[in-house]
């Protein structure tokens, strides 16, 4: 009796199920992009995915990480002074308007 019930339970759920979809890739505003599945490392969907970019946010993103770990570890302060060079003033990318020679602080650099 008890096995009757399970299917007429059941049987509902099997009949209306139906197969899994897969999605259309998401619309993304990039020149390329990969969406990488973390635990199989199967590629799910990609766009230009061979296309060589050099980073941009990536490498703010790490620098940042990097000063963080070095604040923690005491190594500098967030008041000491980091004298900006020609060469780094010079440097395409995001500007933060700074003059070469000038000290400007960890913190500032941060934000």
């Amino acid at each position: 009796m008890k096995r009757i019930l399970a299917l007429l339970l059941f049987l509902p759920a099997i009949l209306l199920a139906r197969p899994f979809e897969i999605p259309p890739p998401p619309l993304v505003e990039a020149k390329a992009w990969t969406l990488i599945d973390f635990n199989s490392d199967q590629v799910i969907a990609s766009h230009d995915e061979n296309l060589r970019i050099e980073p941009a946010s990536l490498t703010k993103l790490m620098t940042a990480y990097i000063v963080f770990g070095a604040l923690h570890q005491k190594l500098v302060k967030p008041d000491q002074t980091m004298p900006v060079s020609v060469h780094a003033w010079h440097a395409e990318g995001s500007r933060m308007f700074l003059l070469p020679g000038k000290p400007v602080t960890v913190n500032d650099l941060l934000h």
